[in-house]
């Protein structure tokens, strides 16, 4: 098998050495992309290797993990000095990063380590993607996510001049890039719908490259449009999450061909990606994922910069403990993610929110329900103005719509609408 020889010439190579070092992940780097299409013991051997010399690297060069090595995780206060955690020895090689605190509503510093971004997020994420799916090497790809080429006054504008590798899936195509204005989608939604289905009958699109909120807006324009036509051979999903019955209704419909589900978290460094066989894969290749009572613990085998060994930042999951051989060829463990953020409170903390509602007192209470760009707060009765304007004021960042909705039919509704994604009923 490719690569075989190389990969054990790597273990032979490091697997007795007692001292971290910085050339480890550099030597790793040719055999890393396919290392989980081998024999799991080879794997089993190499991963450990890898993680040895961050978990080393970190109680050695980090004083933030000293003494710590027996804590089954360190979370984002563990690692709020900065000063104890980076190493000024490699700060000339980093860019400084933060979260947006999307999982815990508390927004993250941290430093990437830049020898090793397009090699991390390129070739071994959204490279590896549009090969997975087999889209061609010069693809359309239509981007909704926000960008200085998608603004001004049209509704969608192409180039290929982007040096931005996101939004172009990767390093190794040369994509003409379709940038739907967000801005303008937002103040004339029914315009930009009608112009989106005009502009997809001319262009034909390899990708679409969307979070969860736009896939699911995709999905009403088409509803209310009657659209027939194809959107696009592969959907790539990636931020927030799409709702499953979006996915099952445009695969159904063929209104896509693939649908792919994709993460690359830098603070922490869990990696996942959906296969052609529609099995999720943690990318073991680059950091490693274990579940602690649900918590999401990583260790990235590449933040010798900042180091992350078993860090939780705030996700929450369920993986499978051994290996099986999917038949794309990959070992991979079952992995689910438990807490898919509603769309409308992405970037605050539910718990947050649960916690200040129970505070009110307000037992009338019954769920708060997400939308697109709104949050429904909906009780068994009607709610006193005052006490209105009290939970208005929780929810001040949002646009917020209130519903009067009785025990007995809100009893009904429960029993036929169980997507967890789309509410959150106060504990």
């Amino acid at each position: 098998m490719r690569n075989t020889q190389e990969i054990k010439q790597f273990v032979q190579k490091w697997k007795n050495s007692a001292d971290p070092s910085t050339q480890i992940p550099y030597d790793y780097k040719p055999i890393c992309r396919d290392l989980l299409l081998h024999d799991e013991e080879l794997v089993a051997e190499t991963i450990d290797i890898l993680k040895r010399n961050i978990s080393s690297w970190a109680e050695r060069h980090s004083e933030a993990y000293a003494n710590k090595k027996d804590l089954p995780f360190l979370a984002k206060r563990d690692l709020a000095d900065k000063s104890k955690w980076y190493m000024k020895s490699l700060e000339a090689e980093t860019m400084p990063m933060k979260s947006s605190g999307s999982t815990t509503g508390e927004g993250f510093e941290y430093l990437r380590w830049e020898p090793f971004l397009y090699f991390i997020e390129g070739e071994n994420h959204y490279d590896l993607i549009l090969d997975e799916y087999e889209i061609p090497q010069n693809p359309h790809i239509m981007y909704f996510f926000n960008s200085s080429f998608g603004s001004g006054p049209r509704p969608i504008s192409n180039t290929s001049k982007s040096k931005n590798f996101m939004e172009h899936h990767g390093t190794k195509r040369t994509a003409m890039v379709h940038y739907a204005n967000t801005k303008f989608q937002k103040e004339k939604e029914e315009v930009f719908q009608k112009y989106l289905f005009r502009y997809l009958n001319v262009k034909k699109m390899d990708v679409i490259f969307a979070p969860g909120p736009q896939i699911n807006k995709l999905c009403s324009y088409i509803k209310k449009e009657n659209y027939k036509g194809k959107l696009c051979e592969l959907l790539s999903n990636s931020n927030e999450k799409l709702l499953d019955e979006d996915a099952k209704f445009l695969l159904e419909n063929n209104y896509v061909s693939h649908i792919c589900d994709h993460m690359r978290c830098w603070d922490g460094g869990a990696s996942f990606f959906t296969c052609r066989d529609k099995n999720y894969h943690l990318m073991d290749n680059l950091s490693w994922c274990v579940e602690n009572e649900e918590r999401l613990i990583s260790t990235d085998y590449f933040s010798l910069a900042c180091p992350f060994v078993k860090f939780w930042n705030g996700d929450r999951c369920k993986i499978g403990e051994k290996y099986q051989r999917c038949s794309c060829g990959r070992l991979y463990r079952e992995f689910k993610f438990l807490e898919n953020r509603p769309f409308a409170i992405k970037g605050h903390s539910i718990n947050e929110y649960r916690k200040k509602l129970m505070e009110t007192g307000l037992t009338e209470i019954k769920q708060v329900n997400c939308g697109n760009d709104f949050i429904e707060i909906v009780s068994n009765r009607e709610i006193d103005p005052v006490r209105k304007d009290e939970v208005s004021e929780i929810f001040k960042s949002h646009k917020l719509r209130f519903k009067v909705v009785p025990d007995q039919i809100l009893a009904s509704k429960k029993v036929h609408n169980r997507n967890p994604s789309e509410k959150v009923e106060p504990k």
